[in-house]
């Protein structure tokens, strides 16, 4: 009897705990996974055996937010994700859930390229990263099977346009996605072209030509004087229809000839070349009266001409192979000439030299500058002159008591940035065109003015100009403010000093300079800055009660050239009264509109003037009622 009991018992718990929550996660197929595609369902199977009331929530959101649970057992994501599934129901009478995680992987079009050999071999080689195994096909129905950075090669009897598809899956669950592209097969590789060889400013040479994604491009080049032939670009299934390669040549004027190689893959063993074309540097050398081209000559074949174009117009048609340079006799002096040439094979293609210019010359010397202004600007001497007649190439600017040379230029100006602290003085000479060296023209001085600050009133003391053959006619004191705007103009007629007059109180920092003039010609001196002293004064005691002087109503301070201010009141007690940021707004001594007690008040004010020197002040004063 108490075995049976006891058998009952075991049977009745054996029961009662297989109705717990259990579920499994299936594809179509009906196989248990922890992975699936978007857009693939797939099933939950209760295996609690006996829930009731179950439902299930598919946490379809990759952020984790739960959606209501539901009683359908199959469902499909639309994205890539984790995802967790959890199950709901009534087990032995009680609510219980479990969970499973399942991840959903996306399904991109797999990745792969196409490349050709002659003889009407097909290769794909899979760069796809995804997936992890592939099938390729053809239309013919052969089917490879790859795996990534692999090549699957197929063979065709002819050139028949076709098309081939790969499929890239996932293990175990067997879901994916393919691409499908045409391929047209050739019988021999086609020979490639060079279209155009160009050399630029820097000396670079740049290479184009056209380019399809099934093949792979070498470009070899060797010195067009003979020489090992090296591999300078590789480009392996180009997406470009059109490559350009930018390749710097040392030393640089060295004439390369150059190659395009054409391959399929690396399992192919077949190749192609292009006809050979090369670089085309060229220099110009000047000789007297004449100008002369020069170039290395090209050897090669499918020679048809060569144009030599002048200041970027056609001059000449060269139909000699074996040219190497050509004379240009119809130049002037002081003109510049610059060329091109352009070599033109049968096929079309063509080799663009660098541009090279050179300046005729003569031997004529040329006229002296006579008449040189210099003028100071921004602490810099600026040098201005009149054109001669004469072409001129570069102007030599030359200063200091000895003359030395500090700079050359195009133009008839020059700034010199080296700066000065006392008198400095000029000479100009130049080349022109032809490389003669004109004489040394007159010597520019321009005024170095000084003030003497401790003087009552200060004195300002200059140089006097020298540059003019006519001298100066006159010499002008200008009075500028900070920012540099004229604000006033006293006549020192030939003097070199000038006593300055009342000085202004609207600006602190005023700056003279000193102005020269014969006629249309101008020069100024350096300008010298003078600033005035701050001032900023606090009242010790103030009484605001209506009675005696209106200035003794307000506690505020006075002062002069004050840019920035700040007051700030408190009592004994530290607590703050008053505040202003405004040198003419003071306290009027109350508080919350009540008259302040009569008692020692304590201020700050924190300043600055208009050089950025600080005015700051604390102390102490009295309220008297």
């Amino acid at each position: 009897m108490r075995i049976f009991l006891c058998f009952c018992f075991c049977m009745i718990m054996r029961e009662g705990f297989g109705q717990s929550p259990c579920f499994t996660i299936r594809n179509s197929s009906g196989i248990e996974i922890s992975r699936a595609c978007i857009n693939v369902p797939i099933q939950v199977q209760d295996c609690s055996g006996g829930g009731v009331n179950i439902k299930y929530d598919y946490n379809a959101l990759p952020s984790g937010t739960d959606l209501p649970a539901i009683t359908a057992s199959t469902f499909t994501y639309p994205k890539a994700g984790t995802y967790r599934i959890r199950q709901w129901g009534s087990f032995n009478g009680t609510g219980d859930s479990t969970s499973k995680l399942i991840t959903i992987l996306p399904i991109p079009e797999p990745a792969f390229q196409i490349s050709l050999c002659g003889n009407n071999r097909v290769n794909i080689t899979i760069t796809d990263q995804i997936y992890d195994q592939y099938q390729v096909a053809d239309q013919n129905g052969v089917e490879v099977s790859a795996g990534r950075n692999s090549t699957v090669s197929f063979n065709y009897p002819d050139s028949s346009p076709l098309n081939i598809t790969v499929t890239g899956l996932y293990n175990g669950i067997l879901c994916g996605n393919s691409k499908t592209v045409a391929v047209q097969p050739i019988a021999v590789l086609p020979k490639p072209v060079i279209n155009n060889i160009s050399i630029d400013d820097k000396g670079f040479v740049i290479v184009r030509y056209p380019a399809s994604s099934s093949f792979v491009y070498t470009l070899l080049a060797r010195p067009l004087s003979g020489g090992a032939e090296q591999s300078y670009a590789i480009h392996p299934n180009p997406s470009q229809n059109v490559l350009t390669d930018t390749i710097k040549i040392l030393p640089v004027g060295v004439a390369y000839i150059f190659r395009l190689k054409i391959k399929g893959n690396v399992i192919c063993t077949d190749e192609n070349f292009s006809e050979a074309l090369p670089s085309l540097p060229i220099t110009v050398n000047a000789v007297s009266g004449a100008l002369v081209v020069n170039w290395q000559a090209f050897t090669g074949l499918g020679f048809q001409k060569y144009n030599l174009f002048r200041n970027d117009v056609f001059l000449t048609e060269l139909n000699n192979q074996n040219l190497n340079n050509f004379t240009d006799r119809n130049v002037r002096c002081s003109q510049n000439y610059c060329y091109r040439l352009v070599l033109q094979i049968g096929n079309g293609s063509t080799s663009v030299s660098n541009k090279a210019c050179s300046i005729a010359f003569s031997d004529q010397k040329p006229p002296a500058i006579d008449n040189l202004t210099a003028s100071i600007d921004n602490g810099k001497v600026k040098l201005t002159w009149e054109k001669p007649l004469a072409s001129v190439v570069s102007y030599s600017i030359l200063r200091g008591a000895t003359f030395q040379e500090i700079g050359n230029t195009l133009q008839t100006q020059f700034i010199d940035n080296q700066g000065f602290n006392n008198r400095v003085c000029y000479q100009i000479t130049y080349e022109d065109s032809c490389k003669n060296q004109a004489g040394i023209g007159i010597t520019a001085c321009p005024m170095f003015l000084t003030l003497q600050k401790n003087l009552q009133p200060p004195l300002l003391e200059w140089t006097y100009y020298e540059g003019w053959a006519r001298g100066v006619n006159e010499y002008t004191v200008e009075n500028l403010d900070e920012t540099g705007k004229l604000i006033s103009t006293f006549n020192a007629g030939l003097n070199s000093q000038f006593a300055l007059p009342e000085l202004d109180v609207n600006n602190q920092v005023l700056q003279y300079r000193i102005k020269a003039t014969q006629g249309s010609l101008v020069s100024y001196s350096n300008t010298v800055v003078y600033e005035q002293q701050a001032r900023l004064s606090v009242p010790t005691a103030f009484s605001p009660d209506g009675i005696g002087n209106a200035e003794n109503e307000t506690f505020r301070a006075e002062g002069l050239f004050v840019k920035s201010f700040k007051l700030l009141i408190y009592n004994r007690w530290g607590q703050l009264i008053f505040a202003s940021e405004k040198l003419e707004n003071g306290w009027n001594g109350q508080i919350n509109n009540q008259n302040a007690p009569p008692e020692t008040y304590i201020y700050t004010i924190e300043a600055s003037d208009f050089t950025g020197k600080p005015l700051n002040r604390n102390g102490t004063f009295v309220l008297i009622h």
